[in-house]
Formats: C-alpha cells, sequence, structure tokens
C-alpha cells in the first residue's frame, strides 16, 4: 500500500509535490515497524513560501488512498516495482544481514524474507485499501514543520489542523506567544500537531 502513496519515485506524493508542483526534490513515505506497535510518517523538504500548500496537497493524497482502492494499472506498477527491486535490496552480505536483523527487531517469522515475492504478488486493490483504511489515518497523524516562524507560522495555521506546539532549535517548548530568545530571533521551529499520538 504505502509504494503506491509515497514509496517510490513515482508515488502520488512526490509526483505531485515534485513533478507537478515542483515544491520539493523529494517527498516519500514509509512504515517503521516494531514488535508492539509502528509509525507511519512521511518526510521531505519544501520551499519555504510552499509549505502550507505542499502540506495541503499532502494531506489530500493521504486521504485519496483511504477514499478509494487503487487501480489496476498503479497497483500493478507498484506491485511489479517492488518485485523488480528485491534483488537489489540483498545484493550485499551486510544487507542481507540487515534484513534478517530487522524482520527479527519486528518479531517476524525467519522466513519473513524469503517469503516477501510471494506476499507482494499476493497484493490485491482490496487488501491494499484495507491496509490504507487499518493503517494510514491523516486525522491522527502529526506536522511537524521547521523553518522561521514568521514565514510559516500562518501557512500551518491556515490548515486548520491544530493544536499548535512552539518549540526553539533545540527542542525546548517556548511560549504560544511566540516570545523571541535573548538574541531576539524569531523561534526556529513550529510544530503542528492534529491530534495527541501518532498513527
Amino acid at each position: 500500500m504505502n509504494a503506491p502513496v509515497g514509496g517510490l519515485f513515482t508515488s502520488r506524493i512526490n509526483q505531485q509535490l515534485r513533478e507537478v508542483k515542483g515544491y520539493t526534490y523529494g517527498m516519500f513515505s514509509g512504515f517503521t515497524a516494531g514488535r508492539e506497535d509502528g509509525l507511519f510518517a512521511v518526510r521531505g523538504s519544501v520551499r519555504t513560501p510552499v509549505t502550507g500548500a505542499a502540506l495541503g496537497d499532502l494531506y489530500k493524497e493521504l486521504d485519496a488512498i483511504r477514499a478509494r482502492p487503487l487501480g489496476a494499472e498503479e497497483l500493478g506498477r507498484a506491485r511489479n516495482a517492488k518485485l523488480r527491486s528485491l534483488p537489489g535490496e540483498f545484493d550485499t552480505n551486510r544487507a542481507v544481514t540487515d534484513a534478517y536483523a530487522d524482520a527479527w527487531a519486528a518479531g517476524l517469522p525467519p522466513d519473513h524474507v524469503v517469503r516477501l515475492p510471494a506476499r507482494y504478488a499476493a497484493v490485491t486493490a482490496a487488501s491494499a485499501f484495507a491496509a490504507a483504511r487499518a493503517h494510514v489515518e491523516p486525522g491522527r497523524m502529526i506536522t511537524v514543520a521547521v523553518g522561521d516562524r514568521a514565514q510559516i507560522g500562518a501557512q500551518l495555521e491556515a490548515l486548520g489542523r491544530g493544536p499548535f506546539e512552539l518549540r526553539d532549535a533545540d527542542g525546548r517548548p517556548l511560549p504560544a506567544s511566540g516570545s523571541t530568545g535573548a538574541s531576539g530571533a524569531a523561534p526556529a521551529a513550529a510544530v503542528a500537531a492534529s491530534a495527541p499520538g501518532t498513527n
């Protein structure tokens, strides 16, 4: 499911934000799995003046992947990309070792790696849609935007995804009034949280 939405260069997120809008050199999503919980995240850098617009488009793509199943062509393209990239992911002893270590860390069975081709081939539009509905929840995601508050603050507020927390360049909380530090510089970072917790 991740491949078509943000896991590939040809994914919806990267194509919209890079190729169509020119907001970024690259924007990608991915899952990080653990034994007890996991994380879905989208990461990238955009031009400061289009921070709000880029985030708006990003969330539209996340909403869209939950709204309707993938078409046959898009599903086939993503599935084939994952299948054909597998040999390159195990081209060194270190890569093989890392793959097994990652599987162990996530609590996956020892044969997880060798079962990947069959599992990728078995993905259907229905199963990908179910995964998107179960594991991608835009309304619960936290947006972390790093930049000049004077330039991105209003853009973030316009998205309506608050409440907001402000932090300085070292991660220390700042008062909501946006007071400046000793140097008189504007806070370096703005953090907008749409809801407590992540998915």
